[in-house]
């Protein structure tokens, strides 16, 4: 009995395989392309499958090795038939191909709101999701497989206003998804320094390193105090005598660089030096052998050089959690880590890389937000409102370093139990990077 139970299971599994939608012999009926931050793709993936008809249970999921102009090979794609049931009609029942651009915020915001294929003189690159391009098993590596196309929805890590408060807005529908942390990551020889030197958060060699603000922005700044030092002696001493300070940063279509220019520059938020806003250093004002500033197209490949490089200092978002191969880290800010050492859970908890964040003792964090054409498809506005309501909902979204804005979802309250936390933060920047936190 139990071997025909297992042989019917196995059947089963065949049965799904074969009949996972291929892109070769089935082309879709509705194609919705977003693009912009991939910080929230986890979540992106697992909502988007759960709209998938789980009778037919057909998704095939399409990705790259390749990498595009941007030098990523982030952008997904997923097909399945959608559900014909408690969807709205230009989605449901229908086979429908969701393909996801992940090359940064800005792309995911001008292109929106100004419908256009290109950012900064940079296309903006889909997976090229078609025949004769992808396997049946999703693999898309043939020739180039990305095609240049403005996209109806995007999200960033930060509102437009913060790229360019020019940008037309009006035409759109802007709605905030989550709260998101970000942290100052070091490699393993700056770490260890800044513990000699007890830069801690307990002023011992052993605990967590730790960095007040305006040092972090004496590194990064042009008119900082540290800016084009010698050596890292500025900041820990005598032992830094002699060893180039390396600082790792990312381009200006980032949201993560943004995020990091509006808490530590205070830019764009306070307009021109006179108001206070410093300028970001760039990769043109190192000098050979002591000061070094490299510019990053992902927070992936930021947080894989401070592996390899010797005394550096770079900022990814909370979401990046160091790997079993990986010997950067976090360290803390003002005293206050963004991990929470503390946690229950522990370090493998999603809890433990946000409590901090969620409980308002770590406040460098701001708030996420998915853009729709408000002229685009229907099929598209539709697919985004629900992606929307899911992200929102702290019971279906569970993704390292973010949390939920207060009210903004199902559950939207503010959970202080440590055990069980609802994932709500207890502030917000109510849509507005450049407003201090509010407690709610």
């Amino acid at each position: 009995m139990k071997l025909n139970l297992i042989a019917v299971a196995i059947a089963g599994l065949a049965a799904n395989s074969a009949f996972a939608l291929d892109i070769n012999t089935t082309a879709p009926q509705v194609t919705i392309r977003v693009a912009g931050a991939s910080a929230q793709d986890g979540d992106f993936k697992t909502i988007t499958k759960s709209f998938c008809d789980t009778v037919k249970n057909d998704n095939t999921e399409y990705t790259t090795t390749v990498k595009n102009a941007q030098g990523n090979a982030t952008g997904f794609g997923e097909f399945c038939t959608f559900a014909s049931s408690g969807l709205p009609a230009s989605i449901a029942g229908k086979k429908v191909l969701v393909i996801k651009n992940g090359d940064g915020s800005l792309f995911g915001v001008q292109p929106v709101l100004l419908n256009t294929s290109s950012v900064n003189g940079q296309n903006v690159e889909f997976l090229n999701v078609a025949a004769g391009v992808c396997t049946a098993a999703g693999a898309c590596n043939t020739g180039y497989p990305f095609s240049t196309i403005s996209p109806d929805a995007g999200v960033a890590d930060v509102e437009p206003a913060m790229f360019d408060p020019t940008l037309p807005t009006s035409t759109a529908t802007l709605t905030t998804t989550a709260l998101q942390g970000f942290g100052i990551a070091v490699s393993a020889p700056l770490y260890a320094a800044l513990q000699a030197a007890k830069m801690t958060v307990d002023g011992t060699t052993t605990g967590v390193p730790s960095l007040n603000r305006s040092q972090v922005t004496a590194l990064f700044s042009g008119s900082g105090g540290y800016f084009q030092a010698s050596d890292w002696s500025v900041l820990v001493g005598a032992s830094g005598a002699g060893k180039k300070i390396v600082l790792s940063r990312r381009e200006d279509t980032s949201g993560t660089e943004k995020a990091f220019e509006a808490y530590f520059l205070d830019a764009p938020c306070s307009t021109g030096p006179q108001l206070g806003a410093q300028t970001m250093v760039h990769a043109t004002d190192s000098i050979s052998g002591s000061y070094e500033v490299s510019e990053f197209a992902s927070t992936g490949n930021l947080v894989a050089s401070l592996n390899t490089t010797d005394w550096a200092l770079g900022f990814a978002t909370l979401q990046k959690k160091p790997g079993g191969t990986d010997t950067w880290k976090f360290i803390a800010l003002n005293g206050v880590s963004p991990l929470d050492g503390t946690h229950p859970t522990g370090p493998s908890s999603a809890d433990y890389q946000r409590y901090n964040t969620i409980n308002g003792t770590y406040d460098w964090s701001f708030e996420t937000v998915a853009i729709v054409d408000n002229a685009g498809p229907q099929a598209t506005k539709d697919f985004m409102a629900q992606l929307n309501t899911k992200l929102q909902d702290p019971s279906k979204s569970n993704i390292v370093g973010l949390a939920m804005i207060p009210g903004s979802g199902p559950n939207g309250t503010y959970e202080s139990d440590t055990n069980n936390p609802k994932r709500v933060a207890l502030t917000s920047r109510v849509g507005n990077s450049c407003q201090a936190p509010i407690a709610f």
